[in-house]
């Protein structure tokens, strides 16, 4: 979005020199535009057309704003065609058709803007101008966009019918409560509480600003009693904004008060978000220092609200130009972002980068239809990963800005839940709880209120730990017991939760299950590890099977060593990604070398066909009626199975990393 209007105020500066018009005329709709208040520009533009009836770059220029307009992007390309009829100068003509052509990849109408950018690269050399490579640029933008809408993602999309012909922003994920909190431009509230049936917004009447106000992101932590928003100027809503906390007190939430100067500095900041634990802000800023654009940080949050200072997450994760909304799942370590500073779908692209040992990873494009050609700011996810919240300028969308449903029907839950409960305790004055939530892998802080004793962590199924929790005065645990958190089922848009009640301090809960269900599990079960078409990412799920294959093997206790081998499927060949197969290796070496592994015992094996069918043995063959004992599972016998989801599997059986044994 940043690009395209650098594109109309350049051309309003033309419209200037050409055709001369007034200063308060071009004041008026240099301002219209950057406020993005595109309908009174298109008006602004007819009225101006009537004085300046042979202007090609009004016209233009009316096309270009269609772009930008969801409900009218379809048609953009016919608007910025009608100024051909307005020039007869080459380079005027050659400078529409190029932004008939962008028009077209908004469309995603791919070929029909490769064809017009083709003719035009035929007529470079007349074109006085220089066109800066953009013509090259806009070519491969549109093949990309290409082979992301050639494999799409399984994901439904629906728009949320609280949308309105204005913008709806900074969705908050539901708990276990029928509810949607967002921010919305429409009205005089701009934050809104939205029921499945009716509304309430007598908790909320603290965090409504002013009419010329909007809240441009809105995030809470898992147990809900902290809250952290973004408030700009509704004019210019992606510019300068103050960042807010709030916090629940007796079901209602406190004035907001501006985070310290660390957060809110002389530069621009916007777009913050608070992590599910409470222990982490998120936040773009233009500081000094970044690489360019906005930038994303996060700084420490400590329990009496100071901040510590922000770090920028680093160079995987920001480029030259803007990194927005930044937020970060239940996982703890997939940070999920909106760029246009990538070689994505289009526009603003959503994108996730997981933190490997204090540094985030390169980041991953979601995949179409989840990113568009046109601009998708935010993207929030459930705790079980199977659906989530996205906001998009997408075409035939309602309004400026519209949050949409995200549900995916073929993935599996990742095995994390919410759990919470409440430590009723008498408190002295001057005493906070703390807590910790701990296996052998990984120590969790609880975020647990000092006021009620409620507490939140997110934590995998299947685990066993030990919850600890005390008062920062007395060093010696008030509580300690071991749990098992098992999981449930939980209806769509739900994230799964464990509700532990309230908890009775002297009591012990200990549902652990039997080493034998671990170790009596099939090594053919465990040594294969499956990844999503065109991703490296290592699942939850795949993080468990590793966990339980290193316990049933010993191999914490034993020298032998480990080999691997990553494939990828066939839709993966054709897109060239050929690539996928070594970072899926890699990613499962560093798993391994993080559960204890030594590094020396691991070695990748560089496969010289890296698509090789796979094998069906005896494990698969019980599992799936249709996989047949030492059937090759290639593009031909996929395309025999019957159903959808027969395919499916059998692509993601080609899609794996093998974790072999070798001899003891």
């Amino acid at each position: 979005m940043r690009y395209l209007l650098g594109i109309i105020l350049l051309l309003s500066s033309f419209i200037v020199q050409a055709d001369k018009l007034s200063r308060k005329d071009k004041s008026d709709l240099d301002k219209l535009i950057r406020s993005e208040q595109y309908e009174k520009a298109i008006k602004k533009i007819e009225i101006l057309s009537k004085r300046y009836k042979r202007s090609y770059q009004l016209q233009m220029l009316k096309g270009i704003i269609y772009t930008a307009m969801p409900e009218h992007m379809g048609e953009a390309d016919k608007e910025i065609a009608k100024a051909l009829e307005l020039t007869k100068k080459p380079f005027e003509q050659q400078q529409i058709r190029y932004h008939v052509a962008r028009a077209y990849h908004r469309q995603e109408k791919f070929q029909d803007c490769i064809n017009e950018c083709k003719n035009l690269l035929k007529d470079v050399e007349k074109w006085k101008r220089n066109s800066d490579g953009k013509i090259d640029q806009l070519v491969t933008m549109a093949r990309t966009s290409s082979m992301y809408l050639d494999a799409p993602i399984d994901v439904n999309i629906d728009s949320y019918d609280v949308n309105t012909t204005g913008f709806e922003l900074a969705p908050v994920i539901p708990l276990n409560e029928e509810q949607l909190l967002y921010s919305s431009g429409k009205g005089n509230s701009v934050l809104r509480k939205h029921y499945s049936g009716d509304k309430d917004n007598s908790s909320m009447k603290r965090l409504s600003f002013s009419k010329g106000k909007v809240i441009t992101s809105l995030s809470m932590n898992l147990q809900r009693d902290v809250m952290v928003l973004s408030v700009a100027r509704k004019d210019n809503y992606k510019g300068e904004s103050t960042i807010y906390i709030s916090k629940k007190d007796k079901g209602t939430w406190t004035k907001p008060r501006p985070l310290p100067e660390e957060i809110n500095s002389s530069s621009e900041d916007n777009f913050a978000s608070i992590s599910p634990d409470g222990h982490w802000i998120f936040f773009s800023s233009k500081r000094f220092g970044g690489k360019g654009g906005y930038d994303i940080y996060r700084a420490r949050l400590n329990r009496d609200w100071t901040v510590e200072k922000p770090k920028n997450v680093g160079k995987f994760v920001n480029t030259h130009r803007d990194e927005i909304y930044p937020v970060l799942h239940p996982n703890g370590t997939s940070l999920y972002f909106s760029t246009n500073g990538q070689m994505g779908v289009g526009g603003f692209d959503i994108y996730y980068s997981d933190e490997y040992e204090g540094t985030f990873t390169d980041p991953i494009n979601l995949g179409y239809p989840l990113n568009s050609t046109a601009d998708d700011f935010e993207y929030v996810e459930s705790v079980d990963g199977t659906a989530g919240y996205l906001v998009s300028r997408r075409m035939n969308g309602k309004g400026s800005t519209d949050i949409y449903k995200v549900f995916y029907p073929d993935r599996e839950r990742n095995g994390l839940y919410a759990v919470v409960g409440n430590y009723d305790t008498e408190l002295h004055e001057n005493d906070s709880i703390v807590g910790a939530l701990e296996n052998i892998s990984t120590v969790k802080e609880l975020s647990v209120n000092d006021e009620t004793g409620d507490f939140s962590v997110i934590a995998k199924s299947g685990e066993n730990y030990e919850l600890s929790i005390k008062t920062s005065e007395n060093q010696d645990s008030v509580y300690q017991a071991k749990i098992f958190v098992s999981g449930k089922e939980y209806e769509q848009m739900t994230p799964p939760l464990v509700d532990l009640g309230n908890i009775d301090p002297n009591g012990v809960k200990d549902e652990a299950p039997k080493k034998e269900e671990v170790v009596n599990l099939s090594r053919e079960e465990l040594q294969h590890i499956f990844f999503e078409r065109n991703y490296a990412r290592l699942t939850n799920y795949s993080q468990n099977v590793i966990r339980k294959l290193i316990l049933r093997e010993g191999l914490k206790d034993n020298d032998v060593k480990l080999a691997l081998s990553g494939t990828i499927d066939g839709q993966e060949v054709l897109l060239e990604k050929s690539y996928l197969a070594k970072q899926r290796c890699e990613i499962v070496m560093k798993y391994l070398i993080k559960m204890g592994i030594q590094p020396e015992r691991i070695k990748i094996i560089d496969n010289p066909e890296v698509y090789r069918p796979f094998v069906v043995d005896h494990y698969f063959h019980k599992l799936y009626y249709y996989l047949y004992l030492d059937q090759k599972v290639d593009e031909e016998f996929i395309k025999s199975l019957e159903s959808h989801e027969q395919m499916r599997m059998g692509n993601l059986l080609n899609r794996r990393v093998k974790i072999d044994i070798l001899d003891k």
